[in-house]
């Protein structure tokens, strides 16, 4: 015979029983079982975090506060240029009065010795066109007077004016003597002449004479002196109207520097503000949204990260997750353990048995001796209190490490790991208090025994083969008389 019966002998130590055991063959089987719990806690509204309407409401209204600022130092800074370009246009205006008032004298007194020395009416006719017609001295005052920059530079030119009025008295009575000495026609501009009384000593000269003394008061140093007074008084204007504009410019510049300074300020802080929106955006909503994707296909729980909108979803989530894995667990113990026993039912026995098909185990077939007995005397209540029994037993008696099951009506197995042949006194123990517990009948249930098959996992690492010795050991068991257990030995042949 392959095997041999061994009485139940020995009594196992106090302590080695456990209370209750669970199972993941996914994890024997190498894969990482997915049990993770959710480390959020407390409700909505007492989630931390900053609010994405508050964020956005300050952000917008920090940004739309220094946008305004901007732009009214925009403005500013439009206003400040239009006034420096304003005061340089009022400056080249000026300057150009002044060089018209110049010029105008400068035509007069040229056109005026042109005709004393050539008598040439067209010069006389000149003269009087810019004198009385063009008045181009009188338009550069006028307009120094409606847009001057200054006081000064305005009474420098209106002195100006005045020499060359001066002056002209000189040129008419320079003028009256040639038309006096040729007769030549004066045109229009004879009451201008004819009002001009020529000295008696002037009178009396002889035509030459009066064409020579024109020419000597035109080049005369009375004449001159008035020349070098108009140029003198159009110079100072010149530069009083440099030291007024340069003023003007110069607080202009200045506050248009300070402007330029504020608005590359506020450019900076506005940028600063953009790019804090922007990693506000990403560190509080786009990070944990993706983090929040991963996880979810992880199939794990979210961590309460973000913003408070975001930490209020994935405290939702994370509670629909725990409701979740409640009734998985539920569902998967429903379909794992034997709903009258509470123990392993067939099915995961099968894969048990195979996961640990190469590690040192012990297989123990364990049948309800005469059973079908219990149930026809006292009833299928009874049988079924027996049942329990068996499996309190069975879960008291073996270590945690072990894998008690009920494979069938009164058939019950045991997997117990990290066993080797010459470990047998330690099974042989288990299964003395075992009996001695089937025995006691202080629990009112009627005294029952127990008939055991044992087999140890051998190099062929065969789940099926197990079976099969340890169902042959307890077949040997049964024939022998029952109440007891046998180990299965293998023929050496």
């Amino acid at each position: 015979m392959p095997f041999r019966i061994i009485e139940n002998q020995e009594t196992m130590s106090e302590g080695e029983g456990n209370t209750g055991r669970t199972v993941d063959v996914a994890a024997k089987a190498g894969e990482e079982p997915q049990r993770p719990r959710s480390d959020s806690s407390g409700n909505a509204s007492k989630i931390g975090g900053i609010p994405l309407r508050i964020l956005n409401v300050a952000m917008i209204a920090v940004i739309s506060v220094v946008a305004i600022v901007f732009l009214q130092a925009g403005q500013r800074i439009d206003a400040s240029y239009n006034d420096f370009a304003t005061a340089t246009d009022r400056y080249v205006r000026c300057e150009r009065a002044a060089n018209q008032m110049l010029e105008g004298s400068h035509y007069l007194t040229s056109q005026c010795r042109l005709y004393a020395f050539t008598q040439n009416p067209t010069y006389l006719y000149n003269y009087f066109e810019e004198a009385v017609v063009t008045r181009s001295r009188e338009d550069a005052v006028a307009v120094l007077e409606a847009d001057t920059l200054g006081d000064v530079s305005h009474d420098y030119l209106d002195q100006s004016l005045t020499y060359s009025i001066q002056l002209m008295d000189y040129e008419y009575y320079a003028m009256r003597l040639v038309v006096e000495a040729t007769g030549i026609e004066v045109g229009g501009n004879a009451d201008i002449l004819n009002s001009i009384e020529l000295s008696a000593e002037d009178e009396a000269l002889t035509d030459q004479e009066k064409v020579a003394r024109a020419r000597d008061i035109l080049f005369g140093t009375t004449y001159q002196d008035f020349v070098v007074l108009i140029e003198d008084n159009v110079a100072s204007c010149k530069d009083a109207l440099i030291s007024d504009i340069s003023a003007e410019r110069g607080a202009s510049r200045s506050w248009l520097d300070r402007l330029l300074a504020f608005q590359r300020a506020s450019t900076w802080v506005l940028l600063i503000l953009v790019v804090l929106m922007i990693v506000s955006f990403i560190a509080l909503i786009l990070w944990p949204i993706r983090a929040h994707i991963q996880r979810m296909a992880e199939n794990k729980s979210l961590s309460v990260v973000g913003a408070r909108e975001i930490r209020v979803m994935a405290k939702e989530y994370n509670t629909l997750y725990e409701d979740n894995l409640k009734h998985n667990d539920q569902l998967r113990r429903k379909a794992e353990h034997d709903h009258m026993t509470s123990l392993l039912n067939r099915a995961v026995f099968e894969q048990l048995l195979h996961a640990y098909r190469d590690d040192p185990i012990a297989l123990l077939l364990i049948d309800v001796d005469y059973f079908k007995d219990v149930n026809d005397t006292h009833g299928h209540d009874v049988g079924d209190a027996v049942l329990r029994k068996v499996s309190d037993l069975l879960t008291s008696t073996f270590r945690m490490t072990d894998y008690p099951c009920r494979i069938g009506g009164d058939e019950f197995a045991v997997i117990m790991t990290d066993m080797t042949p010459d470990l047998h006194p330690i099974v042989s123990s288990k299964l003395a208090v075992l009996a001695d517990g089937m025995r006691d009948t202080s629990d009112g249930l009627p005294k029952t025994t127990l008939s055991v098959g044992v087999a140890f996992n051998d190099e062929e690492h065969d789940p099926q083969a197990l079976f099969k010795h340890a169902d042959e050991a307890l077949y040997a068991v049964k024939e022998a008389g029952r109440d007891s257990c046998g180990f299965y030995q293998p023929d050496r042949g």
